[in-house]
């Protein structure tokens, strides 16, 4: 992966705390967006000073088209996308507010689809491409009171299966990985 221009979304968050230094070892370049600055600096506090050389912060909120889209055209080429950005919040469904659903689904599953589509445009202009985006075991097997994450990241699966840019074309692979569940800060007890 050595000189490859990485877009790595979500890589200031816990999954990404681990990613990102494993890219960076193989010689990757890493753009990385964020929202919160603090973020950043857990990073930042991982990483020696040839391996931020070698990553480019950039403030982007990735709800938003227009952002996405300036986040990808300012970066020299996209030969690798690996999207990380999720979340999930629980409840029973007659009592899960609309705001919460609207909320998961655009973390999860709209922020997969700017940055696929963004991305797939960048490829096809060198002619090279990969897309990694990452699923769950929720997408086919939907666990209790997770309704709107689960169908989020069923949308991600149906998504990143049929994001090709034309039938049998190699300019993009796109690979889901589905979690069956991941040990992070956030979720360890």
């Amino acid at each position: 992966m050595r000189n490859k221009q990485i877009l790595l979304t979500g890589g200031t968050g816990g999954l990404g705390l681990a990613v990102a230094p494993q890219l960076l070892a193989t010689g990757a370049e890493l753009t990385i967006p964020y929202i919160d600055f603090a973020e950043v600096e857990r990073l930042r506090e991982l990483l020696c000073a040839a391996e931020l050389a070698r990553t480019h912060f950039v403030n982007a909120d990735l709800t938003l088209e227009g952002s996405v889209a300036e986040l990808v055209e300012g970066m020299d080429r996209v030969d690798i996308l690996i999207h990380l950005v999720g979340g999930f919040a629980m409840g029973p469904t007659h009592e899960f507010a609309y705001a919460d659903w609207q909320r998961i689904l655009n973390l999860n599953l709209n922020t997969a689809f700017l940055l696929c589509k963004h991305s797939l445009k960048r490829m096809g202009q060198h002619g090279y491409g990969r897309i990694v985006t990452i699923g769950s075991r929720g997408a086919v097997q939907p666990g209790g009171q997770l309704a709107a994450y689960c169908a989020a990241k069923a949308g991600v699966l149906a998504l990143t299966q049929r994001s090709q840019r034309k039938p049998r074309e190699r300019i993009s692979r796109l690979i889901l990985s589905c979690p069956v569940l991941l040990i992070l800060p956030l979720t360890e007890t």
